[in-house]
């Protein structure tokens, strides 16, 4: 699935809103949870290298955080303090 400009922000959103309805999640596991709960939209299509970009970006935004994992290269996401009062502001 190709995104453009706005999706990428859309996706983000929907990132941040899945995380925060779930304690920790690796990143194929989010991805899994846009496809079936279609959060805000249809997401399917979406790969996980997207949902990976989207986490990284709100990573950097202070709304998620890589959570503690025994795996070596999976990622395990989790929203922040600063992500959940993002959701509930709407923004």
């Amino acid at each position: 699935m190709k995104l453009l400009a706005g999706d990428q922000d859309d996706l983000s959103r929907a990132v941040l809103l899945t995380l925060t309805r779930r304690h920790d999640s690796m990143t194929y596991v989010i991805r899994n949870c846009l496809t079936m709960d279609r959060v805000g939209r249809d997401w399917r299509g979406i790969s996980t290298d997207q949902v990976l970009s989207a986490c990284r970006r709100l990573q950097r935004l202070g709304h998620v955080e890589e959570a503690p994992t025994s795996y070596v290269v999976q990622k395990c996401w989790r929203a922040t303090d600063a992500g959940r009062a993002a959701i509930e502001a709407g923004s």
